[in-house]
Parts: structure tokens; C-alpha cells; sequence
């Protein structure tokens, strides 16, 4: 009867070896404590097998989450607006010079050139007017005749020696006048300035100082 009922439970017993054997067949301490082992090890598998599964999938949701932060740094760093609230612009960007409009003198060149009136009226008082192109002062004995002339921008000076008259000893005279360098006049002689009136002299009164009147003299007013 052993030998009948024993390669059943054998087959059995291979077909689940976590599964003690019956009464009848003999059980020593070293099939139990495999079996112990072998159950042991299976519930220590299926505890494993569930355990690893959320770690893992924790541990990948927390790379997601690490990548998904430094992406968001990435891009607040790299359009990081300005202080002031304006974007940044680019260090490559070509900036056009603003071109600034040039400042026009008010001073006329001619005129800057010019010499300018000693006063503007004159102090003799009454002016006579030249006539023609020469404007001539005769440097008398006392004074200049005429003490006063009005002259245009196109008439030039002419200066005569006068002191021998009314039955005076004369002598050598120096005059000068504007930019000229100083000139000597003998008894009788005249000098002629060539140039215009207009082209050195600005508007008002111009002094001709003769050296026979202590270096007063006659009155020239260009209008």
C-alpha cells in the first residue's frame, strides 16, 4: 500500500513543494526547514516585487520633476528681463549714430574782419559829406578841415599836409589810421589810402589821428 499511495504523493509533493506532505509520509527537519525556506524566500520576492515597483517609479517621477526645474532655470536665466523693465538687447546688435544737426554761426565773416568804429556818432557836430571818389582831409595849422566827413563804403582817404598856411612855418606831420601803419607827411605832400572805405572799416566813426594835433584829428564816418 506504501508503494501505490507513495509515487502519488511524490508527483504531489514535486508539484508544490511549498506544501507540507501528509500525515503519512515522513517529514524530517531538513525537508521542513527548506520548506520554510522556500516559502520565506517566495514571500520575500513578492514583497520585493511590490515594494521596488513605487520606488522606481518615485524615483523616475523625481528625475522628471529635477529636469523639468533646471529647463525652467535655463530659460528664466536667459530671458531675465532688465532692471528697468526693458528687454535686453543683443550684445551683437550694429547701434546708427544719431547724426546731430551742426549749429550756424550768426556772425558773417566779412564782417568779423572789419574794424570796428571808434563811436558811433561823432563829437565835432556838424559833418560835411565827400564828394567823388577821394574823401580829403587838409591838415591845417590849428585844425583839420573838415573836422567832421560823412563817407560812403566805395570812397578812399586822402590826407594832405596844410601846416605852412595862413603864414605858418610848416612841418612834418603823422598820421594814422585804422589798420595802416603810421605815415609821415612832409609840408605840402599828400597820402592816399587805396583801399575802399566798405572793404576794412564796420559802420560808424573812425578817427584820423594827426601828430600836428597831439594826435587828435578829423572824424571819419562811414554810413
Amino acid at each position: 500500500m506504501n508503494s501505490s499511495m507513495g509515487e502519488p504523493l511524490t508527483r504531489h509533493h514535486r508539484k508544490n513543494p511549498g506544501i507540507p506532505l501528509r500525515s503519512s509520509t515522513r517529514i524530517t527537519g531538513g525537508d521542513l526547514i527548506g520548506t520554510l525556506l522556500r516559502r520565506l524566500i517566495l514571500n520575500n520576492g513578492h514583497r520585493r516585487l511590490i515594494v521596488d515597483r513605487p520606488a522606481r517609479t518615485v524615483r523616475r517621477a523625481f528625475a522628471g520633476l529635477a529636469l523639468l526645474s533646471s529647463l525652467v532655470a535655463c530659460g528664466t536665466t536667459s530671458a531675465k528681463p532688465s532692471p528697468l523693465g526693458t528687454p535686453q538687447s543683443s550684445t551683437n546688435a550694429v547701434t546708427t549714430p544719431t547724426p546731430v544737426a551742426s549749429q550756424g554761426t550768426t556772425t558773417t565773416t566779412g564782417l568779423s574782419n572789419l574794424i570796428p568804429a571808434d563811436a558811433q556818432m561823432p563829437a565835432g557836430g556838424i559833418c560835411g559829406r565827400a564828394v567823388g571818389p577821394l574823401a580829403v582831409i587838409i591838415a591845417n595849422p590849428d585844425t583839420p578841415s573838415p573836422r567832421c566827413m560823412i563817407v560812403t563804403g566805395s570812397q578812399h582817404l586822402k590826407v594832405t599836409n596844410g601846416s605852412h598856411q595862413f603864414g605858418q612855418t610848416g612841418r612834418t606831420i603823422t598820421v594814422s589810421f585804422a589798420s595802416f601803419p603810421p605815415r609821415q607827411i612832409a609840408v605840402g605832400a599828400s597820402t592816399t589810402f587805396d583801399r575802399d572805405f566798405g572793404s576794412y572799416l564796420a559802420p560808424g566813426v573812425h578817427v584820423l589821428h594827426i601828430s600836428l594835433y597831439g594826435g587828435d584829428g578829423a572824424d571819419i564816418w562811414l554810413r
